[in-house]
């Protein structure tokens, strides 16, 4: 079994950042002129401080995979466990943040299985790669050794026909 756990330092310091983040603004909101706007921010900086404390501290892998299937830790422990025929894709999603439009300032790769289940014929499990040990070879490295154990599993056929339905259409 192949497993890829969070990077409990980067965690931990987002999460410390996100509860400053959060105390700053739970002290705005407190201020008699202080709207619901601070209050909103508070929360939401609480919950992502107290999400990326529990990722820092688990040793539950985010992604993990062998022969049988795969595991995806979502976003509040549960774990999905997908068989390999059911996967229809596995890829990474690429989003460049820029500056006026131009000038790149950040990248964020989020790997995406698209697998059966969902309500218009497949589901997409996101996981965010940035927080994410990867291998040697970074996010190409890891679909390619996915895309491999797939292919393993259920051969080539079976890949190039996943999510055709029952009928091969």
């Amino acid at each position: 079994m192949h497993k890829f756990h969070y990077r409990s330092g980067k965690s931990a310091f987002l999460a410390l950042v996100s509860g400053v983040a959060a105390l700053l603004a739970g002290w705005s909101w407190l201020d008699p002129d202080g709207g619901i706007f601070s209050l909103g921010i508070a929360l939401v900086c609480g919950l992502a401080a107290v999400k990326l404390t529990l990722d820092a501290m688990s040793d539950a892998p985010a992604i993990a995979f062998d022969a049988e299937g795969l595991r995806i830790r979502r976003t509040w422990g549960q774990t999905a466990v997908i068989a390999w025929d059911e996967v229809q894709g596995i890829s990474v999603e690429v989003l460049t943040m820029r500056y006026w439009g131009i000038i790149p300032i950040a990248r964020h790769e989020t790997l995406v299985v698209r697998c059966d289940g969902g309500l218009f014929g497949a589901r997409r499990l996101r996981t965010a790669l940035k927080l994410v040990q990867l291998p040697p070879g970074g996010a190409g490295q890891l679909v390619a050794m996915l895309t491999a154990a797939q292919v393993a599993a259920v051969g080539e056929a079976g890949v190039a026909m996943a999510g055709a339905g029952r009928h091969g259409w």
